[in-house]
């Protein structure tokens, strides 16, 4: 916002206290886009070291693999050649970029790389197993449930 400010207040003085001067009020545009470029590289690189941090490669890989174990067997090679975890990381930094701030992304960074962070990181992947085998439990659990009120309601 400074920086916009102080482009008007340069078009500003320029129109007001000088002859007009094209070149001057150029050059502090390019300045400020410049600046913005800088900014935008510099949260490019910082979603891009957070993903790194994070396994978010490993994790897209193992995630496809998934997805692809439960097509049809004819058509899984196809997909497997044709899907690719590179590819979809570079489709979800811009995700990244629009909810994080350039502090947010750096504290998120620190935390992961923090004792705290390495443990969570190397937790999740049996945190995530044992939370969708509680899951199961609990889903199975409520449509029996469900399933035996109906069954009871419609026997009477």
């Amino acid at each position: 916002m400074k920086k916009y400010t102080l482009i008007l207040a340069i078009m500003f003085a320029t129109v007001i206290f000088a002859e007009p001067s094209e070149n001057i009020i150029t050059q502090s545009i390019n300045q400020s886009e410049i600046n913005i470029k800088k900014l935008s590289e510099d949260k490019r690189t910082l979603v891009i070291e957070l993903l790194q941090l994070v396994n978010a490669k490993k994790q897209s890989q193992q995630v496809l693999d998934s997805m692809i174990q439960t097509m049809p067997v004819d058509v899984q090679a196809t997909f497997k050649e044709a899907l690719n975890a590179d590819e979809m990381l570079k489709l979800v930094i811009p995700v990244y970029e629009r909810y994080l701030t350039v502090d947010d992304l750096k504290n998120v960074i620190v935390f992961y790389r923090s004792p705290a962070g390495k443990k969570l990181l190397e937790a999740q992947p049996k945190i995530m197993k044992d939370s969708m085998i509680v899951m199961k439990v609990y889903v199975q659990k409520k449509l029996s449930e469900r399933l035996n009120l109906e069954k009871k309601g419609k026997d009477k």
